[in-house]
């Protein structure tokens, strides 16, 4: 155990080395930017920036993260620190970044309970190539894929253990979830978790109370019901393209995953994949696993696939569940090849990750 807490602290390191010497891509710290790389990051600052001086006004879409840049801009300004706020976005993101490197080891034990397994995951989750990009940003993207990951994990906790207080917390995240991106699948796993609950009613209830509590607070008083506008904006980007073929959407994204989390990662996900329901066959559809993971992200991916103006960005919610699911592939692989081509495939992976990240960011 202590030797397996060193090496989660070198991939901690790790995702830390590989996220941080990019926070200013771009970007002069003292006012001017030379490029726009992500246009949401103007979009998150500015809604900051309003919220400091206590604007309120009415918004086509979540400002959970908007709140949180200028809770701590509001914080460091209190203590006389000078911060510039693009950066204070893209610092949360970093934490988040990861945060969720370590979510994904902690969830891969639960599910596993192999701490190898679990630790190639997490490598496999820090040498993501889209979830290094997407670390650099003052946006909602890493956020919400954590937030996410937390409902999911706690939920998994609430139906296997049945303490209410694992329900609660779900609930929490779930509001936060919903704030910070709108992330609508996190009602999957919390379902699910109803349905599995002894208590049904009074739980519902609870659930409900706390995910519309959390989510209005980080809204800034705004309810679920002041962003009926955010319809109109998802069915524009949903049918902005005329006469698209949206059955090659489908086929886009899933080759896109290939660089978005490391070929090696994809193909290995594949055959754990594959491995899994082969063993499983009918079986998977009593598994918890299906209903808290595999059902989201499965729901996910063909809500993803309707949207006209697609983005390799979008599959950024699938990157954990595939950095787990390739680390139980790769687990499964050697079982079958010996030790010493094991390790050489692990290390040539290693590898492959670290130069594709390093050329793909710097």
């Amino acid at each position: 155990m202590k030797k397996a807490r060193i090496y989660l602290l070198l991939i901690i390191i790790l995702a830390i080395a590989l996220r941080i010497p990019a926070i200013k891509w771009q970007y002069n710290l003292y006012g001017n930017e030379s490029y726009e790389f992500h246009p949401d990051e103007r979009w998150q600052e500015s809604n900051a920036k309003k919220i400091l001086l206590g604007e309120k006004e009415k918004q086509a879409y979540v400002v959970g993260y908007s709140i949180q840049i200028s809770s701590l801009q509001y914080i460091l300004d209190k203590l006389d620190i000078e911060a510039n706020t693009r950066i204070l976005g893209r610092l949360i993101s970093l934490f988040y970044g990861i945060t969720t490197v370590l979510l994904v080891y902690v969830l891969a034990m639960e599910l596993t309970h192999n701490n190898t397994t679990s630790l190639i995951a997490a490598f496999f989750m820090a040498t993501s190539g889209l979830h290094v990009t997407q670390s650099h940003y003052a946006t909602t993207d890493v956020s919400g894929v954590f937030w996410i990951y937390a409902v999911i994990y706690l939920s998994i906790l609430y139906v296997r253990r049945k303490d209410i207080k694992y329900l609660q917390i779900s609930s929490l995240c779930a509001g936060i979830a919903l704030a910070t991106k709108l992330s609508y699948i996190v009602a999957i796993p919390l379902l699910f978790a109803l349905i599995k609950s002894d208590k049904r009613i009074p739980n519902s209830l609870t659930v409900i109370f706390i995910t519309l509590l959390s989510f209005t607070i980080l809204n800034y008083g705004h309810t679920l019901t002041d962003f009926g506008r955010t319809l109109g904006f998802f069915y524009e980007i949903t049918n902005s393209i005329e006469e698209k073929n949206k059955l090659w959407n489908p086929i886009i994204y899933f080759l896109s995953l290939f660089s978005a989390v490391g070929m090696p990662v994809m193909l290995l996900c594949i055959y754990g994949l594959i491995v899994y329901l082969k063993q499983r066959r009918l079986a998977v559809f009593k598994d918890d696993i299906f209903y808290i993971i595999g059902l989201p992200m499965t729901l996910y991916y063909t809500s993803i696939s309707t949207l006209d103006s697609s983005a390799v960005r979008f599959t950024l919610p699938m990157a954990p569940t595939i950095a787990i699911t390739g680390a139980y592939g790769f687990v499964r692989l050697s079982k079958i090849l010996d030790a010493r081509l094991t390790r050489i495939c692990l290390i040539l992976i290693f590898i492959y990750q670290l130069l594709y990240v390093v050329s793909e960011q710097y």
